[in-house]
């Protein structure tokens, strides 16, 4: 994506295109699908040249998501992940690694729930599969 295209996205998704959240967004939607912490892009972004502290990516990672330009996946006991994939989709977490890989939605079957509460609608299925070697 070029620069333009990045800056619009942002725009679109109401946030405003500072030279810094253009920076990590150009990182972050600009190739493959990825699963990054805030500091795994703190340290891709100083290797790019791109100054920048560990709070301000988080704050960037987590207003990309509220956003819906990333999913965030909490895992419990480790770190907070952002995934560029917001398609639906689940996680296998490799605990030995600390890394997440996707596991497309059609290969898990969810035949039912016995009882949901009746408050609202579900808007989701969060799964995450957790492994060790």
């Amino acid at each position: 994506m070029t620069k333009n295209t990045i800056t619009e996205k942002l725009v679109t998704a109401g946030i405003n295109p500072t030279r810094i959240r253009v920076a990590l967004a150009t990182l972050l939607l600009s190739g493959k699908d990825q699963h990054v912490t805030a500091d795994s892009v703190v340290s891709v972004a100083r290797q790019k040249g791109i100054r920048t502290s560990v709070a301000s990516v988080y704050n960037t990672l987590n207003q990309f998501a509220d956003c819906g330009l990333l999913k965030r996946i909490i895992v419990e006991h480790g770190p907070v992940f952002f995934d560029t994939n917001t398609d639906n989709h689940y996680h296998v977490y490799h605990e030995n690694s600390g890394t997440l890989t996707d596991l497309p939605a059609e290969s898990l079957k969810i035949t039912g729930i016995d009882e949901i509460p009746r408050t609202g609608n579900i808007t989701g299925v969060d799964v995450i599969i957790r492994v060790s070697a």
